[in-house]
């Protein structure tokens, strides 16, 4: 099995485990696009075809030796939660010990194997809000069709509740 069936496979086995009803929508438009013999590429990507998914999204961009990740692009709620916008920021240059956080080798399993990735716990790095649990997928796109050269990931944040149970 070639890297582009086994990434929408693996994706079709994982989304039961997805809980979000956005990151499952995320989830069924990538398979929808998914060419079948390749990864999809940011070509076949449309965003005017997911609005209400945007403000999570985050797109970056991958340079190798070493690994990195640029923000392309990083939707209004990333940055809510962020307090900050990391447009055409390297993730490493904004978090300190970013290398060692989950965000960080999420993705480079993302680029090394062409696989998606869900997780669903707390947040590895510093938020400016609170956060309860954050439920993220990372998907891969590749302009060659193997080769994963930009992860576009959705996060979604759920706030804690306070001391009487209203949202923080």
């Amino acid at each position: 099995m070639d890297r582009a069936t086994k990434s929408l496979a693996y994706l079709k086995s994982i989304h039961p485990a997805i809980q979000n009803s956005k990151a499952r929508e995320f989830a069924e438009y990538w398979m929808s696009i998914h060419p079948g013999d390749r990864l999809p590429s940011r070509t076949h990507f449309d965003p005017i075809d997911i609005p209400s998914l945007l403000p999570n999204l985050v797109l970056v961009d991958v340079t190798r030796e070493p690994i990195r990740f640029m923000v392309k692009v990083q939707g209004t709620e990333v940055t809510r939660a962020m307090r900050r916008e990391l447009k055409g920021t390297y993730l490493d240059e904004a978090f300190p010990d970013f290398k060692q956080s989950f965000p960080h080798l999420d993705r480079v399993r993302v680029v090394e194997t062409g696989l998606p990735l869900h997780r669903l716990g707390s947040p590895s790095l510093q938020f400016a809000l609170d956060y309860a649990p954050i439920e993220r997928l990372h998907l891969p796109l590749s302009t060659d069709g193997s080769a994963v050269d930009k992860v576009i990931s959705i996060f979604l944040y759920e706030q804690k509740p306070d001391s009487t149970g209203s949202l923080i």
